[in-house]
């Protein structure tokens, strides 16, 4: 396996990339990661019209949960599902997509905040796709991209599918305990004892404050992070969860 057999197409911190990333580096694949602009990104994708894409030799797929379905048929070693709970592993990951993502652009884009803050992290944001989209973007792009951020369709639909009389700071306790109801008693979510689909959906979201805010989660409390510091050790690679370009 070499790097130009599997490609991913992505832009900075889009959390749904995150998660085949994350499926990768579980796997321990090698893989090449192409960076495309958000404005043009139809023109530029193998397939579909958003990230994330992944092209496996002269195969390409779109949308991240039928991304992990696929490479578990390629490489069913170590799996994604175990057996015996996987409609309880698909009902996981479904509430990491509806529900704790949507969480994660609302963080991203500042929602809530006041316009500074937000303006700050979408400015943040913007270097982000500076540093990885060959030949950057102009200044012009990423004052559209501060104004217009949240504005966007699909950021605007998925802030608007949390709860809106929370703050963030109330959202991020009840994700916490929703999370640690769908952990139960198990090192990992489900009650399951090895990783699998809906945990590798979940870790980016989870530890992408840690990167970001001096090594706090997104998530509150001890068995989250215990639950972290779990993935972190079952993940080969796990440092490449961010590439140098990001951290």
């Amino acid at each position: 396996m070499t790097h130009s057999d599997i490609v991913l197409y992505s832009f900075a911190i889009s959390p749904y990339t995150l998660k085949v990333r994350c499926y990768l580096l579980y796997k321990d694949l090698n893989f090449r990661t192409v960076y495309v602009h958000p404005m043009t990104m139809k023109q530029e994708l193998p397939v579909g019209h958003t990230v994330p894409v992944l092209t496996h030799r002269s195969e390409s797929i779109n949308e991240s949960f039928e991304i992990g379905l696929w490479l578990d048929e390629l490489y069913p070693d170590p799996p994604l599902f175990t057996e015996d709970r996987r409609n309880e592993i698909l009902k996981a990951d479904m509430w990491i997509t509806k529900s704790l993502i949507p969480a994660v652009f609302r963080f991203i884009v500042g929602y809530g905040e006041s316009w500074r803050i937000a303006s700050r992290k979408r400015w943040a944001a913007s270097e982000l796709l500076k540093l990885t989209i060959p030949g950057g973007i102009s200044t012009f792009e990423r004052i559209i991209h501060l104004v217009f951020l949240g504005r966007l369709p699909f950021i605007r639909r998925a802030i608007e599918s949390t709860n809106l009389a929370f703050d963030n700071q109330a959202l991020r306790k009840q994700l916490a305990v929703e999370f640690e109801n769908l952990l139960g008693n198990g090192p990992f979510l489900c009650e399951s004892p090895v990783p699998t689909l809906a945990d590798l959906s979940a870790y980016p979201q989870v530890t992408f404050r840690y990167f970001q805010n001096n090594g706090e989660h997104f998530l509150p409390g001890d068995k989250i992070k215990k639950w972290a510091f779990r993935m972190q050790n079952a993940i080969p690679r796990y440092e490449e969860l961010l590439p140098d370009e990001l951290l």
